[in-house]
């Protein structure tokens, strides 16, 4: 079945996209991203003729690449205030290596392909438009520079030119561009606010809590040739016309291999699935054709596995689902963009990579001490340095991760109901002392754990 399917959906994208677009996704699985072209001789002399020579640069790359290595044995140690102080000291550094060469970043910010190639990055361009829209940009110029052979979702990039001039380039454009402002080309872990630098979770979620108490409204809305193509879409997978859906991601396999924290096993989902079919909606499974497939269920539509999928229906689902249920992948941060609720399972990064958006909850992995099974609540998994982890390797921490349960994932996605259909209790005692927990552990992340798990872990 599955290479029937594989085999129909390569016929359906050669009818719907095109043979060039099917040609070039075969060639990218077969062998890979294609490489790096070397800056042209314009891009060297112009790159020289600012002071950068090959000199300056090596210098540079070398103090960075230093920067960077403390900053990940930090981060995978759960050192998490050596991990702020690096990030900071590299913002620091970039900006004054920028000034030396005459290229002041508080007047231009470059976005590209390195930023934009992870779809969870891509979202990122929802933290720009808010700090320009609530002033805090300081009247920078922002260039988006989109090399689309990189871009994990095209479709969802051209939501984002309402907000940016999204500029479309070549690999070699991109390369003679990052060569010369190299200092100045955004990267995705910390951003310069008008304070200094800060983790982009962190001020994502502050300015999101911001947005939400002013009242404004998502900036992501979907045009009507996507509403009408997505509608039939769903209607030859089986969903009728005026349905309502919840929204399934769960991240496994080899997907970058070093970490592999957040994933988890689809069947744990299922149950979770048959409580949305059980209240009238359909359960809709988001992803890729390499992942466990679904046993057929009423009501429940393996999308990952579906003839039709495609990035314009991926971003149709991501704005219109009731909620979307997620473990710690891209696809879990875009939902938020278009104000849609997101339920994020399976945490194990609990202080840092957990998305703040309107009627956001979550819930975490178990973290056991190895030595004595005990469970570490929220505060000491952030204490001990697992709470900041998310890579594949917990040992360092004394720690082993135990994944949610079919019961927890269901019980969460029963309080995501209570929430979207107004029964939410005000914050329980659980919620509040989980909360508490985390600020202690010094994480500004403010994502409530819903309700039913709180009470039993916390």
């Amino acid at each position: 079945m599955a290479k029937t399917n594989a085999l129909r959906r390569q016929l359906w994208q050669v009818r719907n996209l095109g043979v060039r677009h099917v040609v070039k996704k075969i060639q990218r699985r077969l062998m890979g991203p294609p490489p790096q072209p070397t800056p042209s001789l314009t891009a060297v002399d112009e790159a020289s003729a600012l002071g950068w020579t090959p000199e300056s640069a090596s210098k540079y790359r070398q103090h960075c690449a230093r920067l960077e290595e403390a900053m990940r044995t930090a981060f995978d140690a759960g050192r998490y205030s050596e991990y702020l102080n690096c990030g900071r000291e590299l913002g620091q550094f970039r900006d004054d290596h920028a000034r030396r060469l005459g290229l002041d970043p508080s007047h231009r910010r470059i976005i590209g392909s390195g930023f934009l190639g992870p779809l969870g990055h891509l979202s990122f361009l929802d933290i720009y438009a808010k700090m320009a829209a609530v002033g805090q940009m300081g009247g920078e110029e922002v260039i988006v520079s989109a090399e689309r052979e990189r871009i994990p979702n095209n479709a969802y990039l051209d939501l984002w030119k309402r907000q940016f001039a999204i500029e479309d380039i070549t690999s070699q454009q991109w390369v003679d561009l990052h060569h010369v402002f190299e200092p100045i080309t955004e990267r995705a872990d910390f951003m310069r606010t008008e304070s200094g630098y800060e983790p982009s979770m962190f001020l994502w979620d502050r300015l999101n809590r911001r947005w939400e108490s002013e009242g404004r409204q998502p900036l992501l809305t979907l045009p009507h040739d996507i509403l009408d193509r997505g509608s039939s879409a769903l209607e030859r997978l089986g969903v009728p016309r005026g349905a309502w859906y919840v929204c399934f991601h769960v991240r496994e396999g080899d997907h970058r291999l070093s970490y592999r924290g957040p994933n988890a096993r689809v069947e744990t989902y299922v149950d979770a699935m048959a409580e949305v079919v059980r209240r009238g909606g359909y359960a809709i499974r988001m992803g890729d054709a390499d992942m466990t497939p679904l046993p057929n269920m009423p009501g429940v539509i393996d999308y990952a596995h579906a003839v039709q999928r495609a990035d314009w229906l991926d971003v149709y689902l991501w704005a219109t689902c009731r909620f979307f249920v997620g473990t710690g992948s891209g696809p879990v941060h875009v939902p938020g963009t278009f104000g849609v609720p997101v339920l994020m399972t399976n945490t194990s990064a609990v202080g840092m990579f957990v998305p703040y958006s309107t009627g956001a909850m979550m819930i975490t992995k178990h973290m056991i001490d190895i030595d004595t099974d005990r469970v570490f609540n929220v505060g000491e998994a952030l204490q001990r340095g697992a709470g900041w982890n998310w890579s594949a390797d917990f040992s360092r921490h004394g720690v082993r991760l135990e994944d949610n349960s079919a019961n927890e994932i269901r019980d969460a996605v029963v309080d995501m109901f209570d929430a979207v259909e107004g029964r939410a209790p005000t914050p329980t005692v659980g919620q509040i002392n989980f909360g508490a927990l985390r600020r202690s552990a010094g994480s500004a992340i403010t994502t409530p754990c819903a309700p039913s798990f709180a009470e039993r872990f916390v």
